[in-house]
């Protein structure tokens, strides 16, 4: 962690040093794309599952010197389950809802760091119903709910207009 500091603050600063990249945070963000993610459960001597999941972010944020953020995440894929016997291709997805709010604090010009906390909501469904495993194992439907309070710090960096195109 204090390596990860180490490089990400001074590329903060220095990204967000002089006048030349000046311009004001935006108030209203809309933020759309997609996700890809491999995934592995494990339950230490129980079982465990991994693969890849594919899907849609989304989000809305409010900055006014304080932050509001609303996102949403919709993703699915296969994974394979190994313990009692092997099952592959098992349909997982998942939703998510989390709620943010923070503190735009600026630094230097244009740049902005936005501590923030929130409420979320996670809803994963791990469907191998109908499926038997190598060694005739039944599985079944398995839906998980979590409620989590996401804790983090958002970097917004203004890079300025043609930072790419060999100005």
């Amino acid at each position: 962690m204090k390596k990860l500091a180490a490089i990400v603050i001074p590329i903060v600063f220095a990204v967000g040093a002089g006048d030349v990249f000046a311009q004001p945070l935006k108030r209203h963000t809309f933020e759309l794309g997609p996700e890809v993610s491999y995934i592995t459960y494990r339950e230490p001597d129980v079982m465990k599952e991994k693969g890849m999941m594919y899907g849609l972010v989304g989000s809305y944020a409010y900055h006014n010197k304080i932050m509001l953020k609303a996102e949403a995440k919709g993703s699915w894929g296969k994974v394979d389950y190994s313990n009692s016997g092997d099952i592959r291709n098992i349909t997982d997805y998942m939703l998510e809802f989390r709620g943010l709010g923070g503190y735009d604090f600026p630094i230097l010009n244009a740049s902005t760091i936005t501590p923030y906390i929130g409420i979320g909501y996670r809803y994963l469904n791990d469907d191998g119903s109908g499926k038997t495993s190598s060694t005739g194992a039944i599985f079944y439907e398995r839906e998980s709910n979590y409620i989590y309070s996401p804790v983090g710090i958002e970097f917004n960096i203004h890079l300025g207009n043609g930072l790419f195109a060999g100005k």
